[in-house]
């Protein structure tokens, strides 16, 4: 790896780095003040119907009691879909704020700034304090990034973990022997918080193949399959695997068809790698992209490509770790079965060095003015597109009641609401032993407080299949509403045997709750059919049928 440089690097002469560092930190500081500011306004105000944050509640009370099982559903499965470690931050942070919303969103806050701060360090010294802060102005306003630490999403603190991964090898050498030791223990812990994680391990492996260090391999190989072999092992010997929701694994292995997994991977990647390139990256930067102007996506395309390769080749002979962590990474996401903007922000810090890499190569090789002018154009497109959208946001949330949320337009919109008002309704009005199924089970069960059953196990076509796998289940109550892909599929089913339900309550604009009918009607005239009928008019006229998980 090449040592930093910093005298007659990029932009020095806007300061004296050895001079002016307070002032180079006080900018930095500035920046991220902007940071907590957009995060903490734009922080959710309950948890979410996104499904993900509830489960993350669930499994941190779960670690909590000294297992990792699945508590609000029927039967208390063993969890395999999301590593354990953000469960267990949770859970720690829990024990002392009494899983308060706001701490808990607190951590992530703090693990994002610190992500950032890691990453102006480390090009501070690699490049130069102006290159830094021109990042940090990217990264600050990012709303991605801005999204992540005011949610509770695992992206937080596997951001933090590989970033500390990438600093470390800029700050000391990791042939040290408690600087390797907390090098490999933040790499597996990475691997732990998210199942990404596994490209940051191959991205040391291969660091460490490359610089032939057998023993310190051998001994990273042997606590990475220990630890993270293990977890990754038992996710793929789960029995509910089920894509798009439930496991990585089914998601990995989805639609080979035929023509067998390597062709499905080529057609991928022959497909997702000028999504990304030509639309994913530029948007989630941001940029100015839009699907009407196709020519202006181009240009920025090209742009992103030529800029993105000059700064792998500077990254890779001064920071090695970065290229190949991120080539893992990009390669997971190119054969992957959806393509998901949110994917993307654990890198996106790091596609913003890369780019700017790139500019100070054009700086130092082909012109000082062309290569400023292409760094600062870019920051400044990027501050500016990420500062609009992020209006667009603080816009929408200005009529966010926050003391109530739940019944707040300016919080979640109709179908939430009507999700929140259906759940509370079945906390007030049923025994504490019923069962519900929905497809949000971990939204259902936390502001219900009752278990709850995945509509998967009991999808069928043929109605009386249906209704005999309802009985089956031991469900005493059935939720139908408009917030996942797989509700429209769902209501289908229920359609079909509408004459053996019961519609029990409306929660407007298009929620219901059903109940096994203690007399099947002879015919679909009935309330729930009716009600079935009028739930998939409005659907399909809403466009929400394809939504995919």
């Amino acid at each position: 790896m090449d040592q930093p440089q910093t005298a007659g690097s990029w932009l020095d002469g806007f300061w004296d780095s050895r001079r002016h560092d307070r002032w180079v930190f006080a900018a930095a500081g500035c920046l991220l003040l902007v940071y907590v500011s957009l995060t903490w306004y734009l922080r959710i105000p309950a948890v979410t119907t996104g499904n993900d944050d509830a489960t993350y509640l669930h499994l941190a009370r779960a670690v909590s009691h000294f297992n990792y099982r699945e508590l609000w559903i029927v039967g208390e499965p063993v969890h395999s879909h999301y590593p354990p470690f953000y469960p267990i931050i949770l859970a720690a942070v829990g024990f002392f704020s009494g899983y308060r919303l706001d701490a808990l969103l607190v951590v992530n806050h703090l693990l994002v700034m610190a992500a950032l701060w890691l990453m102006f360090d480390a090009v501070r010294r690699l490049w130069s304090p102006g290159l830094a802060l021109l990042m940090l102005a990217m990264l600050v306003v990012n709303p991605g990034l801005v999204l992540l630490g005011g949610r509770i999403m695992s992206e937080a603190p596997y951001l933090a973990l590989s970033c500390l991964v990438l600093w470390i090898p800029t700050r000391t050498s990791t042939r040290r022997t408690w600087v390797g030791v907390a090098f490999c223990a933040a790499t597996i812990l990475a691997a732990l918080t998210r199942s990404v994680g596994i490209t940051l391990l191959a991205a040391v492996f291969v660091l460490w193949a490359l610089d032939r260090r057998w023993r310190a391999l051998g001994a990273f190989t042997l606590a990475s399959s220990i630890l993270v072999g293990s977890w990754l092992t038992m996710t793929a010997l789960a029995p509910h695997k089920v894509h798009g929701a439930l496991s990585y694994v089914a998601d990995a292995v989805r639609g080979p068809g035929d023509r067998g997994m390597l062709f499905t991977l080529v057609r991928r990647l022959a497909t997702r790698l000028p999504d990304y390139l030509a639309r994913v990256i530029a948007w989630e930067l941001p940029l100015p992209v839009t699907s009407s102007t196709v020519l202006d996506n181009i240009a920025w395309a090209l742009l992103l490509v030529g800029l993105g390769g000059l700064g792998l080749v500077s990254t890779w002979r001064r920071w090695r770790i970065l290229p190949l962590y991120l080539g893992a990474y990009g390669g997971l996401l190119a054969v992957w079965t959806w393509v998901i903007g949110r994917f993307l922000a654990p890198i996106i810090p790091l596609i913003v060095i890369t780019l700017l890499a790139g500019a100070d190569v054009i700086r130092r090789r082909y012109g000082a003015r062309l290569g400023t002018a292409l760094a600062v154009g870019l920051a400044a497109v990027v501050v500016f597109t990420g500062i609009r959208a992020d209006w667009d946001e603080i816009r929408a949330f200005r009529g966010c009641d926050r003391k109530a949320p739940l019944e707040s337009p300016g919080c979640f919109d109709a179908d939430q609401r009507s999700l929140f008002a259906a759940s509370r309704f079945v906390a007030a009005n049923t025994p504490d032993s019923a069962v519900v199924v929905t497809a949000k089970d971990a939204v259902v069960a936390l502001y219900s407080g009752r278990k709850v059953v995945r509509p998967r196990a009991i999808l069928a076509a043929d109605p009386a299949v249906f209704i005999a796998q309802l009985a089956e289940s031991g469900a005493d109550y059935v939720f139908l509403g408009s917030t996942a892909g797989i509700e429209w599929q769902f209501s289908r089913d229920l359609w079909r045997a509408c004459a053996a339900l019961d519609l029990v309550d409306s929660f407007p604009p298009r929620s219901f709750l059903f109940r096994p009918a203690t007399a099947v009607a002879s015919d679909t005239t009935s309330v729930a059919c009716r009600a079935l009928s009028q739930y998939r008019a409005q659907v399909r006229a809403g466009g929400k049928e394809g939504d995919s998980p």
